[in-house]
C-alpha cells in the first residue's frame, strides 16, 4: 500500500470512530434529557426520542449562542445543556431519582453498534450543491468564526439554521462528513415510525396483529422512492421530514391523553422550536402545524405556552439579529424583511386567534375547524393564482409532471390512489392524518410560489423536494384508513 493510501485510510479510520463516538454522545446527552424532563415515559419511547432530542439540544443550543453574540465554542456549548439540566432537576419535582439501568448499557451497545454500521459507507448518499455549499462550506464558517456575520450573506437567508448546525458537528469532533449521523436517523425513524403505527394499531387489533400492522407500514415506507430519496440526500429535507413527523405523531397522542401530554409537553415545546428553524418555511410549517393540532383538545394556554411560543422566540429572537443588528440584505434570498414581517404578523395573528377566538367566538363557524382551515388555504392558493397566475399554474404544471414523470417518486402515488379507491371512503368528519396531508400539500404550493423564481420539472427542485417530505404522513394515513377498515370487517363477521 502507497504512502497516500495509508494516509487516507488512517484519515478515514478516524472519522469513522469519531463520528460513530459522536452518535452515541448525542444519544446519550438525549436520553439524560428526556429523564430529567419526562416522567414515567414509555421505555420505549424514551429511546427513540434520545437521538432527536440530543440533536435539538446541541442545535438549539448553538442557536442561541449566535444570536446572542456568544461565543459558539465548545465551553459555552457544554455551559447551556448544564444549566437546562439543573433547571429541570430543581424545578421538576419529580416521584423518583434519575438512574440509569442495566437496560439503558444494553440499549447504548446497540446504538454504538448500530453507530458503527451508519458510518461504515457500506449505505448511499446523494450530494448537489447546495450540500457542499449550505450544509459544508457554511457549517465549516460558522465552526470557524463561531459567530454569525454579515458577510455570511445568503447563508443567513437561504438556510435552515438549526440544521446548520448539525452539519457542524464534524468541525467540532474531528470527523468530516455527517452521512453517519443522517443514516443513523434513518434507522432511529424506522422505530419512531413502527411504534407509532403500532400504537394505533394496538387500538383495533390484538398485539400480533399490531405489530404486523406496524412492520408492513415500515417496509412499505422505507421501500417507496420519495422516501428513499429523501432519506439518503445530505439536505435539510430529510431531518426536517423526521421532526415534523415526530411532532404530528405526538401531537395527535398527547391530545387523547392528558397525562401523556404532561409527560411529553416540554418533548413536544423543543421539537417545535427545533423545527421553525430547520428550514426556511420551517415557521410557516410550524404554524400550520399548530393550526392542525388546534383542532385537537387542547387548550389555549397550551396551544401558546408550548406550541407558538417557541415558534415566536426562534423566529423573532432570528429576525432581529438578521436584519437589526447585522442589517443583512442580499440581493437575492429566500428570506426577506417582507416576508420577515409577514412570519411575524402570522404568529400575532394566531396567538389572538386562541386568544380571542378559539372555543370562544363564532363557535356555529367553527364547529368543523378542519374545514375552515382546508378552506381558508384553499382560499389562500386561488389569492397567489390571481396575484400572479402564470408563475401559479406553471408550479401546479411541475408538481404535476413530477409525480407523473416519477421525478423522485416511482410509483408512490400511483400506488397510494389504488388502494386508497379499493378502500370505503370515510364517512362523517375527516380524520386528523387525512387533513394534515390535505394541508400540506395545500401549504407546499402556497410557500413554493413565495420563493423567488418557478419551480421546474426534476427530481432535485427544491418544492419537488418538500413535497416529497409528505411520504411518512401518507403511509400513516393510509395504516390507518386499512386499520379500521380491517377492524370493522372483523366486527362485521363477529
Amino acid at each position: 500500500m502507497s504512502d497516500v493510501s495509508q494516509f487516507i485510510t488512517s484519515l478515514s479510520e478516524g472519522y469513522y470512530i469519531h463520528q460513530a463516538l459522536t452518535i452515541v454522545g448525542i444519544f446519550a446527552l438525549g436520553l439524560l434529557l428526556l429523564r430529567l424532563c419526562v416522567r414515567k415515559a414509555d421505555a420505549g419511547w424514551q429511546y427513540l426520542l434520545a437521538f432527536p432530542m440530543g440533536l435539538t439540544l446541541w442545535s438549539l443550543s448553538g442557536f442561541l449562542l449566535l444570536v446572542f453574540a456568544i461565543p459558539f465554542r465548545l465551553p459555552f456549548l457544554l455551559i447551556l445543556p448544564g444549566c437546562l439540566f439543573s433547571a429541570f432537576a430543581f424545578f421538576c419535582k419529580r416521584e423518583e431519582k434519575v438512574r440509569f439501568s442495566a437496560t439503558d448499557i444494553v440499549v447504548i451497545l446497540a446504538v454504538a453498534c448500530l453507530a458503527l454500521v451508519a458510518c461504515s459507507g457500506l449505505l448511499n448518499v446523494s450530494i448537489t450543491n447546495d450540500t457542499v455549499y449550505y450544509y459544508s462550506v457554511y457549517p465549516q464558517m460558522i465552526t470557524k468564526y463561531g459567530e454569525y456575520r454579515k458577510a455570511f450573506d445568503v447563508f443567513l437567508t437561504d438556510v435552515g439554521q438549526t440544521t446548520a448546525l448539525i452539519y457542524c458537528l464534524p468541525y467540532f469532533f474531528g470527523f468530516n462528513e455527517t452521512f453517519g449521523i443522517q443514516h443513523f436517523l434513518n434507522f432511529n425513524f424506522a422505530g419512531i415510525f413502527y411504534l407509532s403505527v403500532y400504537e394505533t394499531a394496538a387500538q383495533y387489533f390484538t398485539k400480533k396483529r399490531a405489530v404486523g400492522a406496524g412492520a408492513v407500514s415500515v417496509l412499505f415506507l422505507f421501500t417507496s422512492t420519495p422516501f428513499l430519496i429523501t432519506a439518503k440526500w445530505v439536505l435539510a429535507n430529510v431531518y426536517f421530514m423526521d421532526f415534523l413527523f415526530i411532532l404530528f405523531y405526538f401531537g395527535y397522542k398527547c391530545s387523547h391523553d392528558r397525562a401523556e401530554f404532561e409527560r411529553y409537553k416540554w418533548v413536544m415545546c423543543f421539537l417545535t422550536a427545533m423545527l421553525s428553524m430547520m428550514r426556511m418555511e420551517g415557521g410557516m410549517m410550524a404554524c400550520f402545524l399548530i393550526l392542525c393540532l388546534s383542532v385537537l383538545a387542547y387548550t389555549n394556554r397550551e396551544m401558546i405556552g408550548y406550541f407558538l411560543f417557541p415558534v415566536f422566540v426562534m423566529q423573532a429572537g432570528y429576525y432581529a439579529m438578521l436584519y437589526l443588528r447585522l442589517e443583512v440584505d442580499p440581493l437575492y434570498s429566500f428570506l426577506d424583511i417582507k416576508k420577515a414581517l409577514l412570519m411575524l404578523a402570522l404568529i400575532l395573528g394566531l396567538f389572538f386567534y386562541f386568544l380571542l377566538i378559539r372555543n370562544r367566538r363564532f363557535q356555529k363557524l367553527l364547529t368543523y375547524p378542519e374545514a375552515f382551515i382546508l378552506v381558508g388555504l384553499t382560499l389562500g392558493n386561488l389569492a397567489l393564482c390571481a396575484l400572479n397566475a402564470e408563475k401559479y399554474l406553471t408550479n401546479l404544471v411541475c408538481f404535476g409532471k413530477n409525480m407523473i414523470l416519477q421525478s423522485g417518486w416511482g410509483y408512490f402515488g400511483f400506488i397510494v390512489l389504488i388502494l386508497l379507491l379499493l378502500l370505503p371512503g370515510n364517512t362523517g368528519r375527516i380524520s386528523y392524518p387525512d387533513f394534515f396531508c390535505m394541508g400540506y400539500i395545500l401549504l407546499t404550493i402556497a410557500v413554493c410560489w413565495a420563493r423567488g423564481g418557478s419551480l421546474r420539472v426534476g427530481i432535485g427542485d427544491s418544492g419537488n423536494r418538500i413535497m416529497m417530505q409528505i411520504a411518512p404522513f401518507v403511509v400513516y394515513a393510509l395504516a390507518m384508513h386499512v386499520i379500521k377498515w380491517y377492524s370493522s370487517k372483523q366486527n362485521e363477521m363477529i
